[in-house]
């Protein structure tokens, strides 16, 4: 009986060890990333929904994209660690680009961002057939 207890109290205390560092394990990780958030307005201020926000790592080249919620909110969780550039665009104003943003282990960095009424952009698309062309036959 004695050597059971002791055996099960040797199981119960290397389960509960495992747990510890699995937990410890579990926050380390988290601790190697951030994030960026903001709101995204109009020039009067207006939040705007649907617009697309993008962040590059310059080293990576790794991109992650979002879109702002109803009220022009933006999240990107668990962004690694870096520089980065971050895009924001909607039809119908100018995209706005900001530069030099450099990450830290644990940052919540906020970016907001107010974008431009912009002018229409045209679209000029050609279709048709390619006709033969004759050039005459010159004999020297």
């Amino acid at each position: 009986m004695r050597a059971a207890r002791r055996c099960s109290l040797r199981l119960l205390l290397l389960c509960a060890t495992f747990l510890m560092l699995m937990a410890t394990a579990s926050r380390a990780g988290a601790q190697v990333s951030a994030a960026i958030s903001g709101v995204v307005t109009d020039p009067s201020g207006a939040t705007m929904s649907a617009a697309t926000v993008t962040a590059k790592n310059l080293e990576t080249g790794a991109v992650r994209t979002t879109a702002t919620d109803s009220a022009g909110r933006y999240r990107l969780l668990e962004l690694p660690v870096g520089a980065y550039e971050v895009t924001v665009g909607k039809d119908g104003f100018h995209t706005t680009v900001r530069h030099g943003i450099h990450l830290v282990v644990g940052q919540q960095a906020k970016l907001d961002f107010s974008l431009q009424v912009g002018a229409v952009t045209e679209q000029v698309t050609v279709t048709g057939e390619i006709s033969p062309v004759n050039a005459p036959c010159s004999s020297q």
